[in-house]
């Protein structure tokens, strides 16, 4: 039983999909009491099912009816998707649509997470478990982080950015907006990631980017032979 406290928040998710499963289960029972989820909500013309994961789901349209912003907060859980070229553009924009309907959007960082002193960080953040970020990092607003990422000391991360798994940002890297990292990429001290790049699963950066660059790994192919026809390792 998560203990609950006075201060608990009492959350609404917009989205139902893996993430917004994810994202509330971590609020319920690894926030230390910090929030609660409400319901979930998505546009009417998506909803599936009036309730998921034991949470009723709601349209957002007229949500601040049903859920007023003096009594409840949200949390945008939609992954990458790209709206007018921007790679996270979708979740940025239902952002925005929530901060218009007056909601506050929080910021979740996991009780074991590792941060930093004078670290700053802006709204609709996710940092779940084994994630470590640095002293003196600044980290905008609607930056979702999965599991055992690092970003280095002093580091700049600007808006609407998404990190997989496994992702190394040195120090004193300046990240731009609407950019993707992908499962184990990393980059060197002091680089600069240019606007909505991709950084494909493995890669590594050791130079500057100009923005709405495209980095993907080298495809591996097969070899000839079968795991059964091999010699040793």
């Amino acid at each position: 039983m998560v203990e609950r406290n006075p201060e608990t928040k009492k959350v609404v998710i917009f989205g139902d999909g893996k993430f917004a499963r994810y994202a509330s289960s971590c609020f319920d029972h690894n926030s230390g009491g910090q929030f609660e989820v409400a319901a979930l909500t998505v546009e009417e013309k998506f909803i599936g099912a009036r309730e998921m994961w034991g949470k009723i789901v709601t349209p957002f349209e007229g949500l601040e009816q049903a859920f007023p912003p003096d009594r409840y907060v949200m949390f945008v859980a939609v992954g990458p998707s790209k709206k007018d070229g921007k790679l996270n553009g979708v979740r940025a924009d239902f952002c925005r649509q929530c901060r218009q309907k007056g909601y506050e959007l929080i910021r979740y960082i996991h009780p074991s997470a590792q941060i930093g002193l004078e670290t700053q960080f802006g709204d609709n953040i996710f940092i779940p478990a084994l994630n470590n970020i640095d002293h003196f990092v600044e980290i905008g607003n609607n930056v979702i982080f999965w599991a055992k990422n690092h970003v280095g000391h002093e580091t700049i991360v600007e808006q609407d950015v998404f990190f997989s798994t496994g992702v190394t940002i040195s120090g004193s890297c300046k990240i731009g907006p609407n950019c993707y990292f992908g499962v184990n990429s990393c980059t060197a001290d002091g680089i600069v990631v240019g606007a909505n790049t991709f950084i494909g699963m493995g890669v590594q950066i050791t130079k500057d980017i100009k923005p709405n660059s495209v980095y993907k790994p080298i495809s591996i192919e097969p070899k000839e032979y079968r795991t059964d026809e091999m010699r040793g390792f």
